[in-house]
């Protein structure tokens, strides 16, 4: 008996010594009663480096016990905490001692919560540190006193989305941000907020010149001085990568995006949308955007707009390199677009959303579609539009694809060429999505031919018909 006892205390002397001594903890808590158990079992742990923790239950209202429980942990390098979607409304869940933070990512989009001081004052205690990712989105928060980020003369990647809130204000945070000589990669969503001068933000921009990555989202504004943000943009010079959404504002008039574009020789990946708002025409943009001739990844957003798209057949004509591209059509969408992509012999990945569009043919395209020997990813959706044939018969020519969607549905489609037996050919394809709803092809015996050329495919995971 005494022997147990000793072993038993030995065993536990092991297994407290093994968890005072762990370094990277990545748990996933499931519901209230978790959060109980593993932030106290998260005490025992002393020497903690690098702690994950997401919280997946909608209906976990507390996570407070994790201040309590990394109290006792003093040398913290990476804190991520994911509890977006929850009930939480308190953010006071971090003590206030760790100050050796790294790397620091917190997400609390759509919850409960209406104040972030003590988040902002733990981060203000970590001047060190080289990434900061906060996503307060769809929460209550009315204000916030955003960190003093001109402190953190080593910070390299700065995401802060506050979108659909109530903050009206960022001129002390555009100021800041111009302080952070080292900053490479800014990410900002301040989109369906009361923000309405962009001047500030275009100032503090315009002095990082060692940005490399750059994305602003501003849907659902009633925006001011977008010339003046166009502008502070157009000196980060050295920018690889940008991302800029308007849509469903006020927007009229994107011609100085294109100017700006110009200046930005540098883009290899750029992501524009202004769907649903007043512009009606792009000619300028497009024709810049010709002129990146290191662009490798293009996605166009201009659903909902009168623009004509005529010109943007001229990118695919002076940029050979385009390995991912997408675009989001509006109804006037010119199919002479389509005719250009076959030349792109780069391409690995195509979105093309022609969904609600004037399109009547895309056999062009699909023609000439097994041109694209890299091809891995092929999205065609032309849901509502008057095309009546789509030809599949140079598919099997994609050997490296390995997802595939089309979208016929609501379509007056007569003929489909060759799908049936293309199919079974496209050796490594994973996945194939057929949405063929309010069409003659919407029927078991139609999909039972498709199905038995999917069994043909060995590594093909899921499917929906």
């Amino acid at each position: 008996m005494g022997n147990k006892s000793t072993r038993e205390i030995r065993e536990k002397i092991e297994q407290f010594k093994e968890d005072s001594e762990k370094k990277e903890i990545d748990w996933i808590i499931h519901n209230q009663n978790e959060v109980y158990e593993q932030m106290l079992l998260l005490s025992r742990y002393f020497s903690i480096q690098k702690l994950q923790l997401s919280f997946i239950d909608p209906n976990i209202g507390d996570i407070t016990p994790l201040r309590d429980a990394i109290q006792g942990s003093e040398i913290f390098e990476v804190l991520k905490i994911q509890a977006q979607n929850t009930k939480i409304n308190d953010s006071n869940i971090i003590p206030s001692h760790i100050t050796t933070l790294s790397r620091f990512h917190l997400d609390l989009s759509n919850t409960q919560i209406t104040d972030v001081s003590n988040v902002i004052q733990v981060l203000n205690q970590n001047i060190q540190l080289e990434s900061i990712y906060l996503n307060f989105n769809k929460t209550h928060i009315t204000s916030i006193k955003l960190f003093d980020v001109h402190l953190f003369t080593q910070l390299k990647s700065l995401t802060l989305f506050a979108g659909h809130t109530q903050l009206n204000n960022i001129e002390q945070f555009a100021l800041n941000i111009s302080k952070l000589q080292h900053l490479e990669e800014l990410h900002l969503d301040f989109g369906a907020t009361q923000i309405t001068d962009l001047a500030p933000l275009g100032s503090g921009i315009r002095k990082l010149n060692k940005l490399l990555q750059l994305t602003i989202k501003l849907d659902n504004l009633q925006m001011e001085n977008l010339f003046e943000l166009m502008q502070g943009i157009s000196f980060c010079i050295n920018l690889c990568h940008l991302t800029l959404t308007f849509n469903n504002t006020n927007l009229n008039n994107i011609d100085q995006l294109g100017d700006l574009l110009k200046q930005l020789q540098n883009l290899e990946y750029l992501n524009i949308q202004f769907s649903n708002t007043k512009v009606t025409q792009a000619d300028n943009l497009f024709q810049k955007i010709g002129y990146l001739t290191a662009l490798k990844s293009l996605s166009l957003n201009f659903k909902d707009t009168a623009i004509s798209s005529l010109t943007l057949h001229r990118i695919l004509n002076s940029i050979q390199k385009i390995e991912h591209l997408r675009i989001s059509a509006n109804k006037n969408f010119d199919q002479s677009v389509l005719d250009a992509i076959p030349q792109q012999s780069q391409m690995k990945s195509l979105i093309l959303d022609l969904n609600d569009t004037n399109l009547n043919s895309i056999n062009k395209l699909m023609d000439q579609i097994g041109d694209l020997k890299l091809m891995r990813f092929l999205q065609i959706l032309i849901s509502n539009t008057q095309v009546e044939e789509l030809n599949c018969s140079n598919l099997s020519k994609l050997q490296n694809l390995r997802t595939l969607q089309i979208d016929i549905s609501q379509t007056p489609m007569q003929k489909i060429i060759g799908l049936e037996q293309e199919l079974g050919q496209i050796k490594f394809l994973n996945q194939f999505i057929f949405d063929t709803v309010d069409t003659k092809f919407h029927n078991n015996e139609y999909k039972e031919r498709i199905k038995q050329e999917l069994k043909k495919l060995e590594y093909l995971k899921e499917f929906h018909l």
